[in-house]
């Protein structure tokens, strides 16, 4: 069967549309609503384009506070309402004082211990404790098996959605002129990489523009556009100001802390 929305994918992500749609219809013929693991943006995105494709089915979200950026989505017929136990999340906190840890490192020691990403939601992190969001029986796992976020020793706990922190994002911005808004162009100023880094990192999939793999190094960007580069972190396009005296586009950048 082809779904019209099928063509508005990457070929790499047509799998999952496909097993969205047959939630869909399963939660409509048998009167059942589906969770699903935790979806960045981009996923959440073809979810909803999927789901509004099916008739009387809807689709809900949540990540354990508002404006979560990973959430659980429930499909299931229209006129239901999830409760809070519906959405099945733990909560976990742990906590070092002085400790001097960043997203990257607590993500890292959850998924050495073989948890899948799907499986969790947002990360908090401060200095001297964090928490993660994630599926109810992950945070029991973690409670036993969660022992060390690099050099500290944890002791993991679960605590109620009141207690969690949610993440702060901070953008460290800086202006950078360039040729033109391609997203090689943007990366070779931004990232201060050579333009063979840039155009090798983009042709290995390296790089996702608005949580979808460009591999596109010609790609236009915009404002408002999120580019996330494998390994090194998160770029935002916060303005467009203007030409410079050399006729070069002059763009201020974020750079996710």
């Amino acid at each position: 069967m082809s779904w019209p929305w099928e063509t508005h994918l990457l070929p790499a992500e047509r799998p999952f549309a496909r097993q969205l749609a047959h939630w869909a219809e399963e939660a409509g013929r048998r009167w059942r609503p589906v969770l699903t693991d935790f979806y960045d943006l981009r996923r959440q995105w073809i979810a909803r384009v999927v789901v509004a494709s099916v008739s009387e089915i809807e689709l809900k979200s949540w990540g354990g506070y508002p404006d979560a950026e990973r959430v659980r989505l429930w499909i299931g017929p229209e006129g239901w309402e999830p409760g809070e136990s519906d959405w099945q999340l733990g909560f976990v906190k742990v906590e070092v004082p002085g400790a001097e840890w960043t997203h990257g490192d607590v993500l890292g020691s959850i998924l050495g211990l073989g948890v899948r990403r799907e499986k969790i939601g947002d990360i908090s992190v401060v200095p001297g404790a964090a928490w993660c969001v994630t599926d109810r029986e992950i945070a029991s796992f973690l409670c036993v098996h969660w022992q060390r976020v690099g050099r500290y020793s944890v002791h993991p706990r679960v605590v109620s959605p009141g207690e969690f922190v949610p993440p702060r994002q901070s953008w460290r911005q800086e202006r950078v002129t360039v040729a033109s808004l391609r997203l090689d162009a943007v990366l070779h100023e931004a990232l201060h990489w050579s333009r063979a880094k840039a155009a090798e990192w983009i042709k290995k999939g390296m790089v996702q523009v608005n949580w979808a793999v460009c591999q596109d190094g010609a790609r236009p960007l915009a404002e408002g556009d999120v580019i996330s580069v494998r390994g090194v972190g998160r770029l935002k396009i916060l303005a467009l100001e203007g030409e410079s005296r050399r006729g070069r586009q002059i763009v201020r950048v974020g750079h996710l802390e």
